[in-house]
């Protein structure tokens, strides 16, 4: 970025192309979700064989469900790719070969309303996705809560890494100084991965949950064939 400005970029075009850059990402994430949903979808009536209903059921990639597919995926991928770029503005030439990691001092409304605006945006989509205010609140609650959580985990594991800065050994201390110098990604890296485990998880949590309730919902004196529209 430093580079882009001392070749007479300004910090307008520098953000465009880059917010540029990551809505034609998400438009790729996007057509590529949609394309592997859609040969999902032409493989299941070959890959379940018997164990679908006979009578011609089909599976589709309904129309609208894609297009709030993609306008979810874009909305996320613009949103959360502008907040870290409103940082482009504190960038200066003067640190092309210099990155001590300093920030301007005072509030940067700016970066605060853009805050604002995607929390609001993951409460809006938590909300329209959930059908309801409550548990969208509540799931946007539990994910800033979680975020909260990783990021002090991230913070306080860094702190504990830094006495090994004075090691004697050559690799350990070069690992460690990378891992605690200015401007690192440490802790955006272990919020990252922390997200993803606990996606993973909570989704395997809950198939974990429903199949245990349906178990516990058949009664153990429940037939175990039933016919239905038994013609006479």
């Amino acid at each position: 970025i430093a580079v882009l400005k001392c070749l007479g970029a300004t910090t307008r075009q520098i953000i465009a192309a880059y917010l540029a850059q990551a809505v034609l990402l998400g438009i790729a994430g996007c057509a590529l979700g949609l394309i592997l949903a859609w040969a999902a979808m032409r493989s299941l009536p070959r890959l379940l064989g018997d164990l679908l209903p006979a009578g011609g059921w089909t599976a589709r990639l309904t129309p609208s469900a894609a297009v709030q597919g993609v306008a979810i995926g874009l909305l996320v991928a613009l949103l959360f790719s502008l907040v870290p770029l409103l940082d482009v503005r504190r960038v200066k030439p003067s640190l092309l070969l210099r990155d001590t990691g300093e920030g301007s001092g005072g509030r940067d409304w700016v970066r605060w309303a853009a805050l604002a605006a995607l929390v609001a945006a993951l409460v809006g989509i938590a909300s329209w996705q959930a059908a309801s205010l409550r548990v969208g609140l509540a799931v946007s609650g539990g994910l800033a809560a979680v975020t909260l959580v990783l990021q002090a985990a991230g913070a306080a594991l860094v702190r504990l890494l830094r006495p090994l800065a004075s090691s004697r050994h050559v690799a350990l201390r070069h690992a460690v100084l990378r891992l605690t110098r200015p401007g690192n990604q440490t802790r955006a890296v272990l919020l990252a991965v922390g997200l993803g485990t606990f996606f993973i998880v909570g989704v395997r949590s809950l198939q974990a949950n429903l199949l245990r309730e349906f178990s516990l919902a058949i009664d153990t004196t429940a037939a175990d064939m039933f016919l239905i529209d038994v013609q006479p």
